[in-house]
Parts: structure tokens; C-alpha cells; sequence
């Protein structure tokens, strides 16, 4: 087990000093960020100062419920949030210009969700096992740019915007 992961097993929620403490303990290290929170028990995530969120970088914790991403991120990698079905809000900022492929699979508690205008690219299935409840607003036309099967096994209700 990494450092990170110890530390992300035992917290509930994450401030931006606790974000900063991990940082600066591992300022020559990306692995927190790529896949050191995956199926941990984290309740809700704030993360501050960092560019992107890796492959599989929450994928399936069990308690994660908020995430509130900064403006410093640019990109959100595959599977990032993928299997975390406790998920009830995630805040995306007009920086993010990318998200990967599965990265909201089977995210069943997100009743609506909101894809930036700033957003130029979605990956495949990035959304797939979303049901008929729950609510996806895009732009009509940057969602013209995504990858073809952005909406594979998804039967969420798309709401597009001009």
C-alpha cells in the first residue's frame, strides 16, 4: 500500500490542506493522482492545484458522494469516476476541456449532470450505464466533436443546449 492510499482509506472528507500536505509529500510522484483512490472510502472530495484527475482515479469508492473539481484542471482521464454509484454532485469548472472514456460509468445517484461548454472532447461511453432517470445537459454543438459512442449503453435523457 502507498502513502496516499493509506492516508485516502482514512479520511471522510479532503480540504485543500490536506491536499497540499499530500502534494508536497509527493511532489515527484503522479500515483495519487492516477489510481491511489480507487474503492477507497472517501465521503467527499475537494481537490485544489492539481491539472488533471488520472485513469481510474476514484474509480468505484464506495462512499464518495461530492466532488467539486478546481479551475486548475484541464482533463478528466478514463474511468476516473466510474463505478463511484453513491455519487451525487460533481461540480465540473469551464478549465476542463476533456473527459475520458468510461469516466462516469455507473454513476446511478447523479440525476442530472452538466457537461461544460469548454468541453471539446468526450470518450467513448462516457456515460454507459446510465438510466432513463437521470439527465445529461450538453452543447449541441461541441458535442458534434466527441467520440461517436460518447453515448454507448446510456439511456439517460440528453438535454442539449445551443
Amino acid at each position: 500500500m502507498y502513502a496516499a492510499e493509506y492516508v485516502a482509506k482514512n479520511i471522510s472528507s479532503f480540504s485543500e490542506q490536506d491536499f497540499e500536505a499530500l502534494r508536497k509529500a509527493f511532489s515527484n510522484e503522479r500515483l495519487f493522482l492516477i489510481d491511489a483512490f480507487s474503492n477507497d472510502d472517501i465521503g467527499t472530495l475537494i481537490q485544489y492545484g492539481i491539472l488533471s484527475f488520472g485513469n481510474d482515479a476514484f474509480r468505484s469508492c464506495s462512499k464518495l458522494t461530492t466532488v467539486i473539481i478546481p479551475n486548475s484542471v484541464t482533463s478528466i482521464g478514463d474511468c476516473a469516476f466510474g463505478g463511484c454509484h453513491r455519487l451525487t454532485s460533481v461540480t465540473i469548472p469551464n478549465s476542463v476541456t476533456s473527459i475520458g472514456r468510461y469516466t462516469f460509468d455507473y454513476c446511478m445517484s447523479l440525476k442530472t449532470f452538466t457537461v461544460p461548454d469548454s468541453v471539446t472532447y468526450v470518450g467513448d461511453g462516457a456515460f454507459s450505464r446510465w438510466n432513463k432517470d437521470q439527465e445529461i445537459y450538453v452543447s449541441k454543438r461541441n458535442s458534434k466533436k466527441w467520440h461517436k459512442h460518447w453515448k454507448k449503453e446510456c439511456k439517460a435523457k440528453i438535454m442539449y443546449r445551443k
